[in-house]
């Protein structure tokens, strides 16, 4: 029983998006480089979809697959051959320069997240409007530190890869605060799945 409990943790979840073997492959500059990141992040996939299959009931794991897909369809596109790659190729040099400050940016986004998780509130849409206020600032300041450094077409193509990577989340619960999608029951996954989509963008800037 404990060991079930274990591997259905947050901590297996996010070994899975961000294992520690991959830490020393965040600096992607080269096709080479990429290629090899991709293979890491579809054995990342791999693991992802198998703790849903074990710890998520049918339809948490439709909704977690939803959240997830515009983050899926991203990483397909980088890891493809073709214009998105090459486009992502020429930007990536610059950007990885600006890992530290990167790191800023997700390490007061995740805080945020995990806070707005652990406080309490009298409506379950606080906490949902709190953690998508989090994801916007998040994205704001992810923008800013690649235009500062690397100018305005490296940011609008970043800004293109984090916009697509979280439409998915904001398309279900962002648009609207006080819809009724945004119940309590979603919370945890939801929190799940934007650490998740941090830690992922992680391996590539």
């Amino acid at each position: 029983m404990e060991e079930n409990r274990a591997d259905c943790s947050d901590d297996a979840l996010y070994a899975c998006a961000y294992p520690s073997e991959l830490r020393n492959l965040r600096f992607t500059k080269s096709l080479q480089e990429l290629e090899e990141m991709c293979r890491k992040f579809h054995e990342g996939l791999r693991c992802i979809n198998e703790y849903a299959a074990r710890c998520l009931k049918p339809h948490q794991r439709a909704h977690f697959n939803t959240l997830y897909s515009g983050t899926s369809m991203v990483m397909h596109d980088l890891c493809t051959p073709g214009p998105y790659q090459t486009e992502f190729l020429k930007h990536v040099a610059c950007m990885s320069n600006v890992t530290d400050q990167y790191e800023h940016c997700a390490r007061v986004y995740q805080d945020s997240v995990n806070g707005a998780m652990s406080e309490t509130y009298s409506e379950g849409d606080k906490r949902i409007q709190k953690i998508c206020c989090s994801l916007s600032e998040y994205l704001s300041c992810s923008k800013s530190v690649v235009r500062a450094t690397c100018g305005e077409e490296s940011e609008t193509f970043a800004g293109g890869v984090l916009d697509k990577m979280s439409s998915s989340i904001k398309e279900a619960h962002c648009n609207n605060f006080t819809s009724t999608t945004c119940g309590r029951g979603s919370l945890r996954f939801i929190s799940h799945y934007l650490i998740v989509f941090v830690l992922f963008l992680q391996l590539f800037y």
